[in-house]
């Protein structure tokens, strides 16, 4: 079904501008002092601001929240943050090619992603985007480009995680979450004072196991069970009262298994039969050492961030025990260096400015290896290696500044420069045996990729409490290579991907303060979007990429928030994308003009409600209920031997029940209320012949569990 995108987004700014110009006509509440939010300060412009003073689409979740309502890491945000969502493709059907996509872009990417993730204003290669949130001060999910201050891989958004910095006194908490899974999630944080006023530390960890929900019916064993460990050390210290120091250093080890390639398509189970079962293992570490230098009217900060990652992914290619001896093994291994310069202009002139320096160098290895001896097709007997090697080093130059005009206008500019050397090793040795096919090269590839990406937007502040604004801002990612290149013609740089963001937005505090409203409008044109497909090459079929001619992504966001009375909050969150191919002709031919993107839901839309009351002396009693919606979407390129499969829409509703007083709180807890069956991923396996071998990657059923939390 079809939407006509001008008649929404005319419909909802109307909405929106008539609850904002005429608040007289909304809902009257009560004026308590008690009633009002709290308000969030945001660092998506690289200064401490008010999330609402600040004229970019943005939502902002703070630490002790995703403590309360249990959310761990950015897949728990899926439908709950509007136009926010993954991506994925045929290489794997495992969490190394998994890709955060915002508004539809990065969809169906085998490249970078197109939504950055930075911790602490560190980028995070592809591989630790869903590091969990331990011990945050808030998680931010910036929408439209960001390439001007955050850089790399921020064409469709970035995810930036902040987390808490040291206290000045001593103190800390201590949390754990059991469910009927067996599962168990233990976290601490511990802050110690070492010095006053000079040196302060903080330790936090985490240790977490669960069986799963899946079973192997034929090794009679868990499926998915997983176990983990994380920790974080940080230190602040504070030589003077003009810097501040600040350093962290950061891991986690996790084993176990992830029930891939997934359970029989269409059986609503929660069952595999794999014949084999090997650990997984994940490996993230890394650290960053931040310094803050007061000028006098300026500020200096330097970042020099260090991670290094790994993911080791064996298992059954065809997830049952019809086929035997079909193995895939994948090693994946990413490192980063990168340093951050910034000057920034402080105080309360009219004109504010922020100029930096950025470089990195980064290293990706792929070894893929198949073998897969009883596929019953032609295909049979096929014994694969694929070891990629990509470096990458760029640099960048970037500034931003905002005047102030009589108070009431806020006019907005930045540019970067960016400028990315690609240089990639492909070792590959293949054999088809029943149709003598074999291949085998060493190729060697490189490229130069540049960029200048413009922002301007111009911000209206009517009062104190309603803002708009209007932006337009280019978009960049920059090219690369092939990870599994199938011949040597293969080996070669696809092009860079290149957007134009225009956004129209809305912020505004209402009622005195009681009613949050935050909305946008948008279109992107996007041009040479990085696209997976599969071509045949002798009548075998192999992953390749392609640049898309034209394509675009329209739709809006709408955020409300409301304090109906001093013990009763509503909060409500809508995202709609309508995002199409206008030009492009697949790899095998087909022209796709008119057709949506892979992996894109047209609607996310969630609702939470809670209501908090006194039953006790310094006791509260507090009643939670959200719910989340996620649209149907197409997945698979569509191209040769990988079809596309409709994943159908899904939703979610969650409860809980928590009672608190002062340093602790007990909250009883069920995840998916009404145990939906729900599918968010089809693996194809396009080497087998007919359907016997699509597995879904699913949800968990209902869960039900307790969280406990302790504050010292």
């Amino acid at each position: 079904m079809k939407y006509n995108m001008a008649g929404y987004a005319g419909a909802a700014t109307g909405v929106i501008m008539s609850v904002a110009l005429n608040p007289a006509g909304a809902i009257a509440l009560d004026n308590d002092e008690g009633m009002v939010f709290e308000e969030i300060m945001v660092t998506a412009r690289k200064r401490d601001e008010r999330l609402q003073d600040v004229p970019v689409s943005i939502a902002a979740i703070t630490g002790p929240k995703l403590e309360q309502n249990g959310i761990e890491n950015a897949t728990d945000l899926y439908g709950s943050v509007p136009s926010l969502y993954f991506s994925s493709n045929t290489l794997s059907p495992g969490r190394d090619f998994q890709f955060l996509t915002i508004r539809g872009v990065g969809a169906n990417s085998q490249l970078e992603p197109s939504t950055g993730t930075y911790i602490d204003g560190v980028y995070m290669p592809s591989l630790g985007f869903d590091l969990d949130f331990l011990d945050l001060a808030r998680v931010e999910v910036l929408r439209g480009p960001q390439g001007t201050l955050f850089g790399r891989n921020a064409q469709g958004g970035a995810l930036n995680i902040v987390t808490a910095k040291p206290a000045r006194e001593f103190g800390g908490k201590v949390r754990v979450e059991l469910d009927e899974f067996n599962s168990v999630n233990l976290s601490s944080s511990v802050d110690v004072p070492v010095s006053d006023d000079t040196l302060y530390l903080n330790f936090a960890t985490q240790f977490s196991y669960t069986d799963g929900y899946i079973e192997n019916t034929t090794l009679n064993t868990d499926a998915d069970d997983w176990r983990k460990f994380a920790g974080r050390f940080s230190a602040l210290y504070l030589p003077s009262d003009s810097v501040e120091v600040t350093f962290r250093l950061d891991g986690v080890s996790g084993k176990g298994h992830s029930a891939v390639p997934g359970v029989e398509a269409g059986c609503e189970c929660y069952s595999v039969s794999s014949e084999f079962q090997e650990d997984q293992k994940v490996t993230n570490w890394g650290g960053s050492l931040h310094i803050v230098v007061d000028l006098d009217g300026m500020e200096l900060t330097a970042i020099t961030g260090y991670r290094d990652m790994q993911n080791i992914m064996p298992f059954d290619f065809d997830s049952s025990n019809t086929y035997v001896d079909n193995r895939h093994d994948l090693v994946t291994e990413q490192k980063i260096l990168s340093q951050e310069i910034r000057l920034a202009s402080t105080g309360d002139s009219s004109f504010s400015w922020l100029a930096g320096l950025y470089g990195y160098d980064e290293s990706l290895l792929s070894d893929r290896r198949y073998s897969l001896l009883d596929l019953d097709t032609f295909f049979d007997d096929i014994l694969n290696r694929q070891t990629v090697e990509t470096d990458r080093k760029g640099w960048a130059v970037f500034g931003q500044a905002t005047y102030t005009i009589a108070d009431f206008i806020d006019i907005t500019g930045g540019l970067r420069y960016s400028r990315e050397k690609v240089e990639n090793v492909s070792d590959v040795e293949f054999s088809v045996a029943p149709i003598g096919f074999f291949g085998a090269f060493l190729s060697e590839g490189k490229d130069t990729f540049s960029d200048v990406s413009p922002m301007g937007s111009i911000a209206f502040r009517w009062s104190e409490d309603v803002m708009t604004y209007f932006t337009v801002a280019k978009g960049f990612k920059g090219g690369g290579f092939d990870k599994a290149p199938a011949a040597s013609q293969n080996v070669r740089a696809v092009d860079e991907e290149t957007s134009i963001n225009y956004e129209a937005g809305l912020k505004a505090s209402l009622l005195d303060k009681k009613l949050i409203v935050d909305a946008s409008v948008y279109k992107i044109n996007i041009k040479g979007q990085q696209l997976q497909t599969v071509v045949l090459i002798d009548g075998v079929p192999f992953s390749a990429i392609d640049n898309a001619g034209e394509s675009h992504s329209q739709g809006f966001e709408l955020s409300l928030n409301t304090r109906l009375t001093e013990n009763f909050t509503f909060t409500a969150n809508a995202g709609y994308t309508d995002a199409e191919f206008d030009t492009y002709v697949d790899g095998s031919g087909v022209d796709r003009a008119g057709e949506s993107f892979p992996y894109v839901p047209e609607w996310t839309v969630s609702m939470a409600a809670e209501y908090t009351t006194q039953v006790g002396d310094d006791l509260d009693l507090t009643l939670r209920g959200s719910y989340r919606y996620v649209d149907n979407y197409v997945i698979g390129s569509g191209a040769a031997f990988d079809p596309q499969f409709n994943i159908n829409s899904y939703d979610i509703f969650d409860a809980q029940i928590t009672l608190s007083k002062d340093n602790w709180d007990l909250s009883l807890f069920a995840e998916n209320l009404f145990d939906s069956y729900i599918t968010t991923n089809r693996w194809n396996a396009f080497f087998f012949a007919g359907d016997s071998v699509h597995r879904d990657t699913i949800m968990s059923p209902r869960r039900v569990g307790v969280r406990a939390a302790f504050r010292f």
